[in-house]
């Protein structure tokens, strides 16, 4: 069944904002921001949980048969000291890492994470840590659903 690309989006914004269970010494409930944000704009709504949707790539199969890939950024923020305390931006990460990998996401068997994940500690100058990495999420299409 063919979905469109802004119920795949409206999912996962509602998944990570009702299922997402943050582990270990990490355990504040994240904030979820839908877009593109930096540390400024979720500065005491830390840890954040951010996503974005960057582009859209297509497969074309047999006959009338589409796959689409949504690509989507997924990141987010944690506080920091500015010296040592850089473990909770990884606990985050992990979490959400958790959830995409759980029966929590609801397309998690159409969804591929990329395993280069990226962290930027934060220091004296900038006490924000941030982690980044990407998925995609596969949705079938045929010609006549595309435009949905």
């Amino acid at each position: 069944m063919a979905l469109t690309e802004n119920t795949i989006l409206d999912q996962l914004e509602e998944d990570l904002k009702t299922k997402i269970d943050p582990t270990g010494d990490f355990s504040t409930k994240p904030t979820v921001f839908r877009g593109v944000f930096n540390q400024t704009d979720v500065e005491g709504k830390m840890p954040a949980i951010c996503f974005s949707c960057y582009g859209e790539e297509l497969d074309v199969m047999m006959a009338n048969e589409i796959h689409t890939y949504l690509n989507i950024r997924m990141y987010g923020f944690t506080g920091t000291d500015g010296y040592n305390d850089n473990a909770n931006i990884r606990m985050l990460c992990h979490d959400v890492l958790y959830f995409l990998y759980s029966d929590e996401w609801t397309y998690t068997d159409q969804t591929d994470v990329n395993p280069n994940i990226e962290y930027y500690e934060g220091g004296p100058s900038r006490p924000v840590s941030m982690f980044m990495f990407d998925i995609k999420v596969r949705n079938d299409a045929t010609y006549n659903t595309l435009r949905n």
